[in-house]
């Protein structure tokens, strides 16, 4: 089963690694909400799109899922236009909320 989240944070870094081998990439984005620090797994295209502006640090909405399969774990798959969840606009498809983006 898979569960689809949407929330707002402030993305305040971000992180590319690869294993030992140079064979697989794993990209983090650095996020603060409500008073609360992490890193979080996510997608190649929302890892491009983030902080592309050049600032140190902005707000997103983002959309995450959580998959309960053979292999569990939570993963952000968009970043949104910060806003978008309250306003009422719909969450872009794009990667980043604007049409830069690609999937």
């Amino acid at each position: 089963m898979n569960i689809e989240t949407r929330f707002n944070a402030l993305c305040v870094g971000k992180n590319e690694s690869m294993t030992s081998d140079g064979k697989t990439t794993f990209y983090t984005l650095a996020l603060v909400q409500n008073g609360q620090a992490g890193n979080i797994a996510c997608s190649p295209d929302v890892y491009n799109a983030v902080l592309a502006s050049g600032q140190p640090i902005e707000s997103y909405d983002f959309t995450g899922i959580y998959r309960d399969g053979q292999y569990k774990g939570f993963r952000i798959t968009h970043a949104g236009e910060a806003g978008s969840l309250i306003s009422g606009k719909p969450q872009s498809t794009s990667p980043a909320g604007n049409s830069k983006g690609s999937k």
